[in-house]
């Protein structure tokens, strides 16, 4: 393949992930312009805080092995016996682990509950305990797809989620409140998961040949994205359980709002980000350092150029666009969103396009790193309180 097809194949294959991402993100937002309105601040607030939750217990479900099927795959792409090996070993591994913590956040349901003083999370979390198995394969099978670059198939995936989450989930929120939007999106994943398997099927058959060697490669690098992800998970995502331990659900639902409409930022360098993993990996397998050099640079001059002047605009007109959509008692959203917004646009244009590009040249313990000393800084005291 030369390189105006490369470029193509390149091109089309962000088309994809960003199609799927924006169309994602406008169905997601309208679920909470529904448990905004409807339901209000409160409710809101509880059910961001359960997506947090869940995020934190799929990070251990899963420990990094998606991100590694992605590179094992891309490496391998050519044969379908190895592409097996990882696929199987990656969906038992991930199976037994999310088994036994699905177990273990039902039965402390109430416990967490206690910790943020929000009685009715505990009820949340005992039906989102269900789905992470299914949430757990459905990273597998998009690892696999991504690996593979079917990014016309990763992104359908990706759309069926959403839709079937914003078909489902109006109809219980309405009858059931927040319950209902949880189940809903209990509901969506474990179909989407159905589908993945279906369309997945043709790339690789199941076998335990091989299992304990793979796993162990697996979560040899797995784990070492996991930790990345984690520190990463701290620096983006602590803010939220913070407001949810110190202050209440309300402030929660508030707090979501600007979150909600700041992450449109990152569409553009995260759909291209899901195009340079697999990529970097052909590349420096490959030692073509030419045509991956041109690919980083292109992608951060591309991001730059979108964010930075749509983010001035955002920034400018927040009030309209906050009270417009959500309404007068969502006006407290206004300030956090820019405040927001300035370490969005700087992130997705510089780092997030090309994050995952050191883990797919087999180096994520340099992430690690990286992540570690972003982290030490975010959480460090400053002089003031010292004194």
């Amino acid at each position: 393949m030369n390189d105006m097809d490369q470029a193509k194949k390149f091109a089309f294959d962000v088309g994809f992930v960003f199609s799927a991402s924006v169309i994602g993100m406008l169905l997601g937002f309208v679920i909470t312009i529904i448990l905004a309105r409807y339901l209000g601040a409160e409710d809101l607030g509880l059910y961001r805080m359960s997506i947090v939750i869940f995020g934190i217990v799929t990070l251990f479900t899963t420990l990094g092995i998606p991100a590694a099927i992605v590179k094992y795959v891309a490496e391998d792409r050519d044969d379908i016996d190895r592409i097996s090996r990882f696929i199987s070993s990656g969906i038992i591994t991930v199976l037994i682990l999310s088994l036994v913590l699905s177990i273990i956040l039902y039965m402390m349901s109430k416990e967490i509950a206690k910790i943020f003083e929000m009685p009715k999370l505990a009820e949340l979390l005992k039906i989102l305990s269900i789905v992470f198995p299914f949430a757990s394969i459905n990273q597998v099978m998009l690892g696999l797809l991504n690996g593979l670059r079917e990014m016309k198939k990763y992104a359908t995936s990706l759309i069926i989620q959403s839709v079937l989450m914003v078909i489902i989930a109006p109809i219980l929120i309405f009858h059931f409140g927040v319950v209902g939007a949880v189940i809903g999106f209990v509901s969506s994943t474990v179909l989407t998961s159905v589908f993945l398997i279906w369309i997945c099927r043709r790339y690789f058959y199941f076998t335990f040949e091989e299992y304990k060697q793979i796993a162990k490669r697996l979560l040899k690098f797995g784990s070492q994205v996991f930790s990345a992800n984690a520190i990463n998970w701290i620096n983006y995502r602590a803010d939220m359980l913070m407001i949810g331990y110190f202050l209440t659900a309300t402030h929660v639902g508030y707090y979501a709002v600007a979150v909600s409409l700041s992450r449109f930022f990152w569409i553009i360098p995260n759909a291209i980000q899901r195009v340079t993993y697999p990529v970097t990996s052909e590349y420096w397998v490959k030692n073509d350092h030419t045509r991956l050099q041109k690919m980083i640079n292109m992608c951060i001059k591309i991001s730059t150029c979108i964010l930075l002047p749509l983010g001035l605009i955002i920034g400018f007109f927040a009030e309209v666009i906050i009270v417009t959509i959500f309404g007068d008692k969502f006006i407290y959203s206004v300030l956090p969103l820019q405040l927001l917004l300035i370490g969005t646009i700087i992130d997705g244009s510089t780092t997030r396009p090309i994050g995952a590009s050191l883990a797919s040249i087999g180096r994520p313990d340099l992430n690690l790193k990286i992540v570690s000393i972003s982290c030490l800084l975010y959480t460090s005291p400053s002089p003031r309180d010292r004194g």
